[in-house]
């Protein structure tokens, strides 16, 4: 294996739920499209418009702050939106279904190299794993740490902001955001990625998960 590869025992510790609360779950009306795609915006809807599917995405909102950056940044670019929340108080939000505006949009960007350049380097296949029982039966799956200190941080325009909406939403809710970076493989090229090394600059940890049986990287673990 790899000298920058700590093998480690997946265990994540959650203090934010003590106890169950009952989740109420209303529909939310899609707002009027806004031509402006946000670092995290393209962060999330940048699978679905690549890999030319519906990608779920939950956003946790912690606080009005959390959920105010996803009605402005996040909402106006999909077409179906649920809410949950937790007696008064808003606790995460259901999107699916870019807005054909939105893709259009999505591929100006790309073609007048305005899209957040870490986003290609995350997704590496235009086909997401089938991760079904066949796929499991054979598979080792181990998990590693990454020594952050081996990543050469990358500084690039978008990361910041990304920074700021994750800090909001992920890390105060989890402290954590689950990835699932399509296409990667364990490889001796995994400690020069530009998504890694952009992550770095602000993660305390990253951690992968890794299907020993064909190198497929399965989960990317950004700890806040």
């Amino acid at each position: 294996m790899f000298p920058w590869l700590i093998p480690v025992k997946k265990h994540y510790e959650n203090n934010n739920y003590d106890f169950i609360e009952e989740v109420s779950i209303e529909k939310v009306s899609a707002k009027n499209f806004k031509e402006i795609l946000t670092p995290a915006c393209q962060f999330f809807a940048y699978s679905s418009y690549l890999l030319q599917t519906e990608v779920y995405v939950s956003i946790p909102t912690p606080s009005k702050e959390a959920e105010s950056l996803v009605l402005e940044q996040l909402v106006p670019h999909y077409k179906k939106i649920t809410k949950e929340s937790i007696g008064d108080k808003s606790s995460r939000y259901n999107l699916i279904g870019l807005k054909p505006e939105t893709l259009t949009l999505l591929r100006d960007y790309e073609t007048s190299n305005k899209l957040y350049s870490i986003l290609p380097d995350m997704v590496k296949s235009n086909n997401l794993n089938q991760l079904d029982q066949n796929y499991f039966k054979n598979a080792d799956i181990r998990d590693y740490s990454i020594d952050i200190s081996q990543l050469k941080p990358l500084n690039v325009n978008g990361t910041e902001s990304l920074y700021q909406f994750l800090k909001q939403t992920f890390f105060a809710r989890e402290g954590v955001i689950r990835l699932q970076h399509v296409g990667w493989k364990l490889n001796s090229d995994l400690i020069k990625s530009p998504s890694l090394r952009s992550f770095s600059t602000f993660a305390s940890k990253i951690n992968i998960t890794v299907n020993l049986s064909n190198r497929d990287i399965l989960g990317v673990d950004i700890f806040s």
